[in-house]
């Protein structure tokens, strides 16, 4: 006589549609509050004291309708972070790529602080997205 065993599976719902958990899974770093942001993403890299810079933000085509990207480049300070220079550009459309250079940099540990806002005609949300740091 063989025993079959009953495998119990409980699923905890953690978004209120479908639609937002497809979205979440897709692309997980993806919270509920991003209402006009598809994706952010920032890149940073040192060679010889220079900074290469690179933000991506993506909205919803149709729907968002300008995205202003603020890159700052950050040094670390004992525990704290200073910010070294500050980069602002504003794309009119739903798609934006911001690539930036920074030379003559200082010894030390750095990291690039994207602020993202991202317009559906007058409203907007604010997305942040830090870097993983980098030591010249």
């Amino acid at each position: 006589m063989s025993r079959y065993g009953l495998t119990y599976v409980k699923s905890i719902c953690i978004h209120a549609t479908v639609d937002k958990s497809l979205r979440y899974i897709l692309d997980p770093e993806k919270t509920e509050d991003m209402v006009l942001t598809t994706s952010i993403s920032n890149y940073l890299s040192i060679t010889d004291n220079t900074a290469s810079c690179l933000s991506t933000v993506v909205g919803y085509y149709n729907v968002t309708t300008k995205i202003r990207i603020e890159q700052t480049l950050q040094k670390k300070n004992g525990s704290s972070w200073s910010d070294k220079v500050i980069f602002t550009n504003t794309y009119n459309t739903n798609v934006a790529i911001y690539s930036t250079q920074k030379s003559g940099l200082a010894s030390g540990t750095y990291r690039l602080k994207t602020v993202a806002k991202v317009y559906s005609g007058d409203d907007y949300e604010t997305v942040t997205k830090y870097s993983s740091t980098h030591t010249c």
